[in-house]
């Protein structure tokens, strides 16, 4: 596997949240940095983890958080409020991909499955700004 993205758990169990989940394979997860990256206008090459040298420092995206793993800090959680950050550009993007606009190039096999399970992140992404829970990256 990939990345996963979680709700992080609390204390108290929450029977919605604590079930939600969005799972990457290694194929699928490059294939989403890519499409991603280009709804974005970000040159995935010249950035930093991805073959270049330019630092995600000076991305100007709300959605720098999932192509720079640094944001995820002790423990591989990311802040609520950069939760809040991600969510109206995710909305945006998987209103977009469900109709199956995009703006990067995959096979159409590939592009289903990234609007899918970009659907799935945004309803973690939401769950954690609803509970006030950050989000969790595991592999």
């Amino acid at each position: 596997m990939g990345f996963i993205y979680r709700v992080s758990r609390a204390a108290e169990a929450d029977p919605v949240g604590d079930v939600l989940e969005a799972g990457y394979g290694w194929a699928h997860v490059h294939a989403f940095h890519r499409l991603l990256a280009a709804e974005e206008a970000i040159d995935l090459a010249g950035m930093v983890r991805f073959g270049g040298a330019r630092s995600w420092a000076k991305a100007q995206t709300p959605l720098r958080p999932l192509f720079d793993v640094e944001c995820f800090r002790g423990g591989g959680v990311l802040a609520v409020q950069d939760c809040a950050g991600l969510q109206p550009r995710l909305r945006e993007i998987s209103a977009r991909w469900s109709q199956g606009l995009f703006v990067g190039e995959a096979d159409d096999e590939m592009k289903r499955d990234q609007a899918l399970t970009l659907q799935d992140l945004v309803a973690v992404v939401d769950r954690c700004v609803e509970t006030g829970r950050p989000l969790s990256l595991g592999s």
